[in-house]
């Protein structure tokens, strides 16, 4: 996928530049104006870069950056004709979220899919959420989706932005492996009404196992927000209910374990059936 070379407006300065980003922290409406985030550390510039993101600007000190392979990823970006503004430690510590600031930061451009674009032909696994009270949860499951190859999020509504620090902190970089898709419920059912995909939901009344259960080839798994659980609409919805088999002395999990092992699960049942599909 070629690169974004189009710069986010106003930080052609470095006051404008600091000034932004500290907004693009705190503001979702002007994350979504401008369809970028912000992203920091060297973990997650290698991961982005990696996953072919398209990365908007990069900001740098060179003081506080320790990482050859850093550098010369900004050179490489900088031919590119990528935006890289040089910042001394402290103009980068106002921008910084970490305590000890890395030295590289980027703005990268949000990434959407849409649900005519999943490709039924081959296996995949995505995650349908509509709301989210911990963001250290959905954190954790980017990184669970990621680590067992699972494709992505869709999520309902508006309520959740995938893109914002906290979110993008707690995923450990494996936000930029993942595909996103917005879309309504109506839209959703009308969509896997049409292709006769059965989505699957999780209750601790439910009749079957995970572990007894055989994932098909493109599987949507609803999971429920963290406190009630699915609501009557939801199960409703899901073609099948899952319980997670747990002892008597635990009555819930929350939702980055129960989706972990959703995912864990749905790897387990694909890699089983053909080892080479995972």
């Amino acid at each position: 996928m070629p690169r974004d070379r189009k710069q986010i407006p106003h930080i052609s300065t470095v006051n404008s530049a600091i000034s932004f980003v500290q907004r693009l922290h705190h503001e979702r409406n002007l994350r979504e104006r401008h369809q970028c985030y912000y992203a920091e550390g060297l973990r997650n510039f290698l991961h982005a870069n990696n996953a072919r993101q398209q990365i908007a600007t990069i900001f740098y000190s060179k003081k506080l950056l320790k990482s050859a392979a850093a550098e010369k990823q900004i050179r490489a970006l900088k031919r590119e004709g990528i935006p890289a503004l040089s910042l001394s430690p402290e103009e980068f510590r106002k921008i910084s979220w970490f305590e000890h600031a890395s030295g590289i930061g980027f703005l990268v451009r949000s990434r959407w899919s849409r649900l005519s674009q999943i490709d039924l032909s081959r296996n995949s696994c995505w995650i349908i959420l509509e709301s989210v009270r911990n963001t250290g949860n959905l954190g954790t499951l980017l990184r669970s989706s990621n680590a067992f190859g699972a494709t992505g999020l869709i999520l309902l509504g508006e309520q959740i932005d995938p893109f914002q620090p906290d979110i993008l902190r707690a995923s450990m970089g494996s936000l930029f492996f993942q595909k996103f898709i917005r879309s309504s419920f109506q839209e959703l059912e009308q969509w896997t009404n049409t292709h006769q995909i059965a989505p699957i939901g999780t209750s601790p009344n439910a009749n079957r196992s995970l572990i007894e259960f055989e994932f098909p080839q493109t599987s949507l798994i609803f999971l429920g927000e963290e406190r009630q659980g699915m609501t009557a609409t939801q199960q409703e919805f899901c073609h099948q209910l899952l319980r997670i088999p747990m002892t008597n002395q635990v009555d819930s999990l929350n939702l980055g374990v129960a989706g972990s092992l959703m995912i864990y699960a749905w790897m387990s049942s694909q890699t089983c059936t053909n080892p080479q599909t995972v």
